[in-house]
């Protein structure tokens, strides 16, 4: 996106065809406030993350855990299961002993962490059920 354009002739074609082919940003305030809400509702999941592991795991690393939980929910976006299911449990499995959290403990918080965004993602659900979206008119 931003700046994009600028550098797709100094790379491999390839590479510079592909951005080349990305559409220009006219309005770079609004972009970067969509880049700062994403960046802050990521965060948000990392500290819920970060509160159901601890509370699992009250002696183990916290910021260690808060850096790996967003590793491990990314392990849930590999294309071979359902909703990650199972995936990142065993990323979170194969991360969380480094900060002193026992597998067993890992595992209770990445479903712990799987339920509370099922519940968030019903009510937006729910939101759309009651009010739908409305379609912009045909031009």
């Amino acid at each position: 996106p931003i700046g994009a354009h600028r550098i797709a002739p100094r790379l491999p074609e390839r590479i510079g065809s592909s951005l080349r082919a990305l559409p220009r940003v006219t309005r770079p305030l609004s972009m970067g406030l969509a880049a700062c809400t994403a960046l802050a509702a990521q965060g948000l999941v990392a500290a819920m993350g970060w509160l159901l592991v601890t509370d699992l795991a009250p002696t183990a690393n916290g910021p260690l855990i808060f850096a790996l939980v967003p590793v491990g929910l990314a392990a849930a976006h590999l294309p071979v299961a359902i909703a990650g299911l199972g995936v990142r449990e065993a990323a979170f499995v194969a991360l969380l002993p480094s900060a002193g959290v026992a597998p067993p403990e890992a595992a209770a918080g990445s479903l712990a962490l799987l339920g509370a965004q099922l519940v968030t993602a019903a009510f937006g659900g729910l939101a759309q059920w009651v009010q739908p979206a409305r379609r912009a008119p045909d031009s």
